[in-house]
């Protein structure tokens, strides 16, 4: 397996032949800025091999175990900076020999750009005292970690890497001390350990922390059923919009009053409500899209359900639902497959109000990917969700037109269980189980329009606030470590804004076909201010009897 160790690396350029010639930058040595090293030995195994046709010379091998012992690794950077310290003697005896040749009355060549023996020699100086002071710090961090029996902390090398940023540094050093105590493999150890500028250590912590907050977000606010809600939400929206329309009642009225049995169309009316046929089946495709901060991630599916008029005020109502979905968010993706079972009622106490209450669980079995530094970390996990919604509204009908406009609010509970899973990959984590439990508050119109008793639209806009949203962190470790680390969960209450709008139109006396549109709209409390937008589109149909 081939690794690769970044070191910051100068270059000195000496021509004896025509005189000192060196090109030296004033800001060569920046605090915590290291040399190359070029003694990696210690560090690797390594065999070296003839190709079958003789024609190769191969070199198979790969990190030692040497790479999780930071006394060692301290040691090699402090072997680095004496060997800086050599070269910066070099450099002064040659400015030295230069001077001695110039007295004697010998010329010598200066490169143009040249900053000068003088220039050269204080910044020399500088390089020279800051190499000290990060020997001696050196050093002291090896007899800390002799005195306390070889045991270390992550954070004594953390401490030199000039490219772990500042908010990272914690969770860097939380990370370090899971690596180090962990089973991955010295290949994964030495990309870490052994790049001291700490580049890769900063990208593994950023990649671990953002997929963490993408997954701990997804599983609070469950990106999968926002959109497979929204479908359903035109589903259901599309069948309780269907008992309501005024041409049914007249329609149905007039059918047994050309029956000349006119004297029972009342009590038709009363008994049947608005429709001659109690059951219904009815189904829809539908597909949509996942949108988080401009990643986009598809979803596609099917809903068949059944409901029935159980006595003149109520309907009770069944459904499954299967949807093909993907969320991309940053450095993490997901892919499920979702099979929710739902159920749902429509209450009317009387001709002005309606109650619409509905429930469901779901299983999603989830592909997870999430980017480290130069692959990716893989899992699987059955996650598992529960949903209560509820929410009553006034039928007003302007006119007794056939407009009907019904402002309602509501009320909704969400369930969600990530398991504990196991990743594979380079940098693999052990990570806990997750539960989260979220309460929102929703207000909205519905706004209905019957055309005919074949034909009707439907627009509902709504608001829904979170009003509590609690969930566990994000808490992981590598795997075969004993040492974990967290990354917090967001808990702000999020706001959406969602509209459908649906419509329906009879094919004949039992069989119709709907279609309709709907989107949900993150507009307040965004996780690292990303945006969110589900989109969904769907065609159906249903059958009455």
């Amino acid at each position: 397996m081939l690794f690769v160790f970044y070191r910051f690396s100068f270059t000195l350029n000496l021509n004896l032949w025509g005189g000192y010639n060196a090109f030296f930058n004033l800001n060569l040595l920046p605090k915590n800025e290291f040399f190359e090293d070029t003694d990696l030995a210690q560090f690797t195994d390594y065999k070296l091999s003839v190709s079958n046709d003789g024609k190769s010379l191969l070199i198979s091998g790969g990190a030692n175990e040497n790479v999780r012992d930071l006394s060692k690794i301290l040691k090699s950077e402090i072997d680095i900076r004496k060997e800086a310290l050599d070269s910066f003697n070099n450099i002064k005896e040659d400015i030295k020999r230069n001077e001695n040749l110039e007295n004697s009355g010998f010329g010598t060549y200066q490169k143009p750009g040249y900053i000068g023996d003088d220039a050269m020699l204080e910044a020399i100086a500088q390089a020279e005292k800051e190499l000290q002071e990060q020997i001696k710090k050196l050093e002291q961090q090896i007899q800390d970690i002799q005195d306390n029996d070889g045991k270390f902390d992550g954070s004594d090398l953390v401490e030199n890497m000039k490219d772990v940023s500042l908010e990272n540094k914690n969770l860097a050093v939380n990370m370090l001390n899971s690596i180090l105590d962990s089973k991955l493999s010295n290949d994964a150890i030495a990309a870490l350990t052994l790049d001291t500028t700490g580049k890769n250590l900063n990208t593994l912590t950023t990649n671990t922390k953002a997929s963490a907050k993408a997954i701990v977000n997804n599983a609070q606010n469950s990106s999968v059923n926002s959109s497979i809600g929204v479908a359903n939400d035109l589903a259901i929206g599309t069948r309780i919009a269907k008992l309501s329309n005024p041409y049914q009642d007249k329609a149905l009225v007039e059918k047994f009053a050309t029956t000349h049995i006119a004297a029972l169309a009342s009590d038709v009316y009363n008994y049947y409500g608005n429709s001659s046929f109690n059951n219904s089946f009815w189904g829809n495709v539908f597909g949509g899209a996942n949108i988080i901060d401009g990643d986009s991630g598809a979803l596609y599916g099917f809903t068949l359900g059944a409901d029935r008029k159980i006595n003149d005020n109520a309907l009770l109502g069944f459904y499954f639902t299967y949807a093909d979905s993907t969320i991309k968010d940053g450095v993490m993706e997901q892919k499920s497959d979702n099979y929710q079972f739902g159920i749902y009622s429509l209450i009317n106490p009387n001709d002005q109000w309606e109650i619409n209450l509905r429930a469901y669980g779901q299983i999603s079995p989830t592909d997870q990917s999430v980017v480290m530094l130069n692959d990716s970390n893989k899992a699987d996990f059955d996650s598992k969700f529960f949903g209560l919604s509820a929410n009553a509204g006034r039928i007003f009908n302007p006119n007794s037109s056939s407009l009907f406009i019904k402002p309602f609010a509501g009320i909704n509970y969400y369930y969600a269980h990530t398991p504990s899973y196991k990743e594979s990959g380079m940098f693999a984590k052990d990570v806990q189980s997750m539960t989260n439990n979220s309460i929102s508050l929703e207000l909205g119109t519905e706004f209905r329009k019957y055309m005919s008793e074949t034909s009707y639209l439907f627009i509902t806009p709504k608001i829904e606030q979170y009003v509590m949203n609690n969930g566990d962190d994000y808490v992981a470790g590598f795997v075969g470590s004993n040492s974990n680390f967290i990354i917090k969960g967001n808990d702000k209450k999020k706001t959406y804004g969602q509209i459908i709008i649906g419509g329906n139109v009879d094919i004949s006396e039992q069989f119709s076909l709907n279609a309709g549109v709907g989107a949900k709209q993150i507009l307040a409390g965004k996780t690292d201010g990303k945006n969110e937008t589900y989109v969904s589109g769907q065609v159906g149909f249903k059958y009455k009897f």
